[in-house]
């Protein structure tokens, strides 16, 4: 479960913007502005007020029902924002390890007003959460090193409509790839160790569906249309 919700902006010398070392980071996991304010429910979220976690959940937060607060009440115009999550605090045993799946919609509308984009984030709220709810498998952790755009991305499969079996072009066996097929809704269809360069799709309904493999390394992704 998230624990608080933060932005900033991309400015530096100010108490709400850009962190600079760790501690500003920890700050702002903290929902502690850069000069040691904490946040405060509703307005620019330096107000004199109650002390909170979540900076402009509109209606969402239990502690405060029935008093909206967002960028829009508060006047905040748009701008060049950072945003950081946080959650926890958690005890791990040696060994132990936790995975946390966060989903970041981001919704632009280019023609109409800002009621018309509105209406278009809550329509893609609602599908990564009829995913989720499908059983939608969890999105592999990016880090570091993260996946960068190249060829090692993309994932060539054949034939292409197809009624039986789909062949995986391009692979090696031998990097230990698991497999998972999800329909247009995000609901996992089919998954499994990719064994062979070849997925049975003979049991699926007709339609379109996205194939993932991954392993350790990388993730590889190709849409197909079963037929």
């Amino acid at each position: 479960m998230m624990s608080g919700f933060m932005y900033y902006n991309n400015i530096n010398n100010d108490p709400r913007g850009n962190p600079s070392n760790c501690e500003d980071y920890y700050q702002y996991m903290n929902s502690t502005w850069l000069d040691g304010l904490h946040l405060t429910y509703g307005g620019t979220g330096r107000n004199p007020g109650t002390d909170c976690n979540f900076i402009f959940p509109g209606t969402t937060d239990p502690l405060f029902p029935g008093q909206p607060w967002s960028m829009f009440s508060a006047g905040s115009y748009p701008g060049d924002v950072r945003f950081l999550i946080n959650t926890g605090t958690f005890t791990l045993n040696p060994h132990e390890e936790r995975t946390i799946d966060f989903a970041y919609i981001y919704t632009r509308d280019t023609v109409g007003t800002g009621a018309d984009a509105a209406i278009n984030n809550v329509a893609q709220v609602s599908k990564v959460i009829q995913w989720f709810n499908n059983g939608l498998v969890s999105c592999p952790a990016v880090g570091i090193n993260e996946y960068g755009n190249n060829s090692a991305l993309s994932l060539s499969v054949s034939p292409n409509p197809s009624t039986t079996f789909i062949l995986l072009n391009n692979i090696s066996l031998t990097d230990n790839y698991i497999y998972t097929v999800t329909d247009i809704t995000g609901r996992k269809c089919l998954t499994g160790t990719l064994s062979k360069p070849e997925i049975d799709i003979s049991k699926l309904q007709p339609g379109e569906y996205q194939l993932q493999i991954r392993n350790d390394k990388e993730v590889r992704v190709a849409k197909f249309v079963k037929l």
